[in-house]
């Protein structure tokens, strides 16, 4: 079923599948075992819970075996039953619990194993626990031949990580993960490079004013040839400071911040609806200036929520080039969806006009049911 929890994903049958793959590299494991093991208790636990009992298991399994001697055969058995996602998971789990006390030999393994399935969470304790040894390890593989051993240097060390483990270290001097972007952000494959943009926009909560300065070198440095590429890769990993207004990300992107634009009109419609409508959003905008102008234009959704305050989001709306003189006219049509984490109550709430980082006209709408 597609809308299924994610926990659902890691059930029954992924363990049969890293079982499976166990099995194919040595017939002697018990791999019967392991397969109760692992299922005994699952249905009651969460996802991550899940991966971890897993990993216990598969522990267990390899109690035996010494860590370099164990790492080859999971390496192996990722390869044999090339496991995916969900069934690798746990694999990966165990060898970032079970090798920190042989970290060479667990980056090997994970090297070998994030061609299955993405080793980001696994890889980051090394981070932590093995900076030197890591980090140099990450300075070769920028240079790897297989895409995704490139992208784990970039994704393993965002200070941010979604779902993963925080890097303190990072978040606070988060100039050796930029001395790895560097070396990434010219990457022949979008995967990669989506991953630096990614990771420049992570260090960007923390040190705007390095993400600025970087992406302003590295669009320093592109070849003319590679200058588009450039500033695909800058735009993104500005995205969080331009929403925010940031004039130093602005500007390096191209955009004034107090470009003379005329809102000639912005409207809200209908006044009034349910969770579910759809809004109707339009802007008239004109460049009364002699010189054609770049705009970034979004919109701000204030929504209240349950004590009666408002948080605001931003969206993006259009980014254009206005002729001298020329006026334009946008229309956008935003669906207001139930979000979990971002509840909307009954009650008016503000739309607000930003062009180029400066709000500069806004509506109101009122919610008669909330979601």
């Amino acid at each position: 079923m597609a809308d299924r929890p994610f926990k659902e994903e890691v059930n029954r049958e992924t363990i049969g599948s890293l079982a499976a793959a166990l099995a194919s590299v040595d017939p002697t494991l018990d791999v019967a075992g392991f397969r109760r093991r692992a299922a005994r208790g699952l249905g009651d636990l969460e996802l991550k819970a899940r991966v971890g009992h897993i990993a216990a298991a598969l522990a267990v399994l390899l109690a035996d075996r010494p860590f370099p001697e164990a790492a080859v055969l999971v390496a192996d058995a990722a390869d044999a039953g090339d496991l995916g996602m969900w069934d690798g998971w746990p694999a990966l789990t165990w060898v970032e619990e079970q090798g920190l006390d042989h970290p060479d030999d667990a980056l090997t393994a994970l090297r070998r194993m994030t061609a299955h399935m993405s080793a980001e969470f696994a890889v980051r304790p090394y981070l932590e626990q093995h900076p030197e040894l890591t980090l140099a390890t990450f300075h070769r593989w920028t240079r790897d031949p297989d895409v995704h051993v490139r992208r784990l240097v970039s994704e393993g060390s965002r200070p941010r990580l979604p779902w993963g483990r925080r890097l303190p270290a990072f978040v606070a001097d988060p100039s050796p993960v930029v001395a790895l972007l560097d070396l990434l952000v010219d990457d022949d494959e979008e995967y990669v490079r989506r991953s630096v943009s990614n990771n420049l926009n992570d260090i960007a909560k923390d040190h705007p004013d390095l993400a600025v300065a970087t992406a302003a070198r590295w669009l320093d440095a592109a070849a003319p040839d590679r200058r588009a590429r450039a500033e695909w890769v800058a735009a993104r990993a500005l995205r969080s400071l331009v929403k925010s207004g940031d004039a130093g990300a602005l500007a390096v992107l191209g955009f004034d911040h107090g470009a003379d634009v005329e809102v000639a009109s912005f409207t809200v419609a209908p006044s009034a609806v349910d969770m579910g409508d759809d809004l109707g959003l339009s802007a008239e905008l004109r460049n009364g200036s002699a010189d054609e102008v770049r705009l970034v234009v979004d919109y701000l959704l204030h929504r209240v929520v349950a004590d009666g305050s408002t948080s605001a989001k931003v969206f993006k709306w259009k980014t254009f080039t206005l002729a001298p003189g020329a006026t334009v006219v946008l229309d956008k049509r935003h669906r207001l969806r139930p979000v979990t984490v971002r509840t909307m109550h009954p009650g008016e709430h503000v739309i607000e006009l930003q062009v180029n980082g400066t709000v500069r006209a806004s509506g109101r709408f009122h919610l008669r049911t909330g979601g």
